[in-house]
């Protein structure tokens, strides 16, 4: 409501414009003011929605990896065209011209390309490549042929049959492939300045303290997201960080459709409590599906702090999961995946959104700009017709 404020600028202006010249009419300010106001209101309105709009990440687990061959069938059509026929001039040299119709041939050979995707336990298919599938078959170890039973039509030198390859998720976590899609809602909490008492931390900044900002989609496909950040500072083999970041992603893609959840592991080494408390900053809380556990370590791995946040009603998971953690004094991926399975399985809640529903949003200081600019533009144009109108 503050920015109708801005309102005093036209009637200041519109009454000096006036007084000046003598001239008025009635319709002057209700114009003036409605025209101004309707500006403040969109604007308020495109604003709100740009700052409350935020994304979640949703992860399901990849089932079947699939190759359909390339196809092709000769479809049989009959097409119609007018043409103009019968044409004849009379006597005043004006000619006239009937429309006729034909029917033609317009057959064409339907080809479909061969198609490689993998699909997920909600039946989505995303694309991928040829040695992506290759990979997962060989991870797999169960490809398997299936006959389609196309109706193909051989005919003018067209028709080629083509059928499907297939291979199906053997359940170890390790050989899981983890699939993760973006969802967009509306989040005030992040707007909401006044209320939920975040920092506000930029990009550059956070490049300086060694925050995380929310990782990338990456991979054949664009569809995987690493949830064990800093993980790369530890000193093992790069299959080991593979299968960690595997097993994560697997918890992810079993609990996240069921508890609506998405668990991030946050490793900061040497670094004091303080780190935690700025990250919950910097993400703002984090996204309405998330629980980030927050761990400080030294480079032996051993347990400095724990610090997980979240938006859930049900905190006490956070309690459990800190005093739980701290107890194994050395942090093993192992026994950490296993507990976070069963603990958010248990006890997590995700928070409902609507709740904040009641928050108002004010007006930031880009609005405010677009709305004086808007309103000085429009009281400008008043005045010129005021001034004209005199003369």
């Amino acid at each position: 409501m503050e920015a109708y404020f801005l309102l005093s600028i036209p009637l200041v202006c519109l009454s000096i414009a006036i007084i000046c010249t003598k001239c008025f009419k009635w319709w002057y300010y209700p114009a003036l003011l409605s025209v101004c106001s309707l500006s403040i209101f969109l604007t308020q309105v495109c604003m709100e929605k740009v700052e409350t709009s935020d994304v979640e990440y949703l992860g399901s687990l990849g089932v079947r990896a699939v190759h359909y061959e390339p196809w092709e069938t000769h479809v049989h059509k009959t097409c119609t065209r007018t043409y103009s026929c019968n044409c004849s001039t009379d006597s005043k040299g004006h000619s006239s011209c009937q429309t006729c119709t034909e029917t033609y041939d317009c057959s064409y050979c339907d080809y479909h390309p061969e198609k490689y995707g993998i699909i997920n336990d909600f039946n989505e298919s995303y694309s991928i490549s040829r040695s992506f599938y290759n990979q997962l078959v060989k991870r797999w170890k169960n490809e398997q042929f299936q006959e389609l039973n196309r109706s193909i039509n051989y005919s003018g030198g067209c028709g080629q049959d083509g059928n499907m390859y297939y291979s199906d998720w053997n359940n170890d976590p390790l050989q899981s492939e983890g699939i993760v899609k973006f969802h967009t809602y509306e989040n005030r909490t992040q707007a909401a300045h006044s209320v939920f008492k975040f920092n506000d931390i930029s990009k550059k900044e956070a490049l300086r303290l060694g925050l995380y900002n929310y990782p990338s989609f990456y991979g054949d496909g664009g569809y995987k997201q690493n949830v064990v950040l800093g993980i790369d500072s530890i000193k093992i083999t790069e299959a080991q960080k593979l299968a960690i970041e595997r097993r994560f992603q697997y918890l992810n893609a079993t609990l996240g459709p069921k508890k609506q959840v998405k668990i991030f592991v946050l490793l900061f080494y040497n670094k004091d409590l303080s780190i935690a408390l700025e990250q919950r900053d910097y993400w703002k809380g984090g996204n309405k599906n998330e629980m980030v556990i927050c761990i400080g370590l030294d480079k032996s791995l051993k347990l400095q702090w724990v610090y997980p946040f979240s938006w859930t009603d049900e905190t006490r998971i956070h309690v459990d999961i800190r005093e739980d953690l701290m107890e194994q004094k050395v942090l093993d991926f192992n026994w950490l995946f296993h507990y976070l399975e069963k603990e958010v399985n248990d006890k997590w809640s995700r928070k409902r959104f609507r709740d904040f529903k009641h928050i108002s949003i004010e007006l930031n200081s880009a609005g405010w700009w677009i709305d004086s600019v808007l309103i000085l533009i429009f009281t400008g144009i008043m005045c010129f017709i005021i001034i004209n109108e005199e003369k």
